[in-house]
């Protein structure tokens, strides 16, 4: 799992500077095999070249900013790992005002998503249940199709 949130951020919240972030993305999503955690809508397209599966989180922006809340409570108690060593998740007005409003944005993501191409499938889940009955079924081990009692109904 790359969170890329560990990737972007230096000491104090830095981050890397546009040239050194997209060539960063390149490098990680040229490995064979990955699945990148984190928005980033500025440099989709770096990703969107590599990836043949594209899970997009549509939740409702209140659910987002309880979890945002969440994140910052446990990171208050123990170090958060996907973030850099030393960075424990932070609560600000900005970031919040963001998440609340991220549904604004998200026709151009939409957007930029369909121009992903046809080789690239895209999963939307709308609802907690959804992401948890998508992780289980991702976790399940494959079965073989034709053998009594293996076969998987979605």
């Amino acid at each position: 799992m790359v969170h890329l949130d560990a990737h972007y951020y230096g000491p104090r919240w830095q981050p890397l500077q546009p040239d050194r972030w997209a060539e960063r993305q390149r490098r990680l999503a040229a490995a064979d095999g990955w699945v990148m955690d984190g928005n980033y809508a500025g440099t989709l397209a770096l990703r969107l070249e590599r990836a043949d599966t594209v899970v997009f989180l549509d939740l409702p922006p209140l659910v987002c900013a309880w979890q945002v809340v969440r994140r910052w409570a446990l990171g208050r108690l123990a170090p958060a790992p996907d973030l850099p060593a030393g960075l424990r998740p932070k609560l600000d007005r900005r970031f919040l005002t963001y998440v609340l409003t991220f549904r604004r944005r998200r026709p151009a993501l939409l957007a930029e998503l369909a121009r992903r191409g046809p080789g690239v499938a895209l999963v939307t889940l709308s609802s907690r249940r959804a992401v948890r009955r998508f992780l289980k079924d991702a976790a399940a081990p494959a079965r073989r199709p034709g053998r009594p009692g293996t076969g998987r109904r979605r």
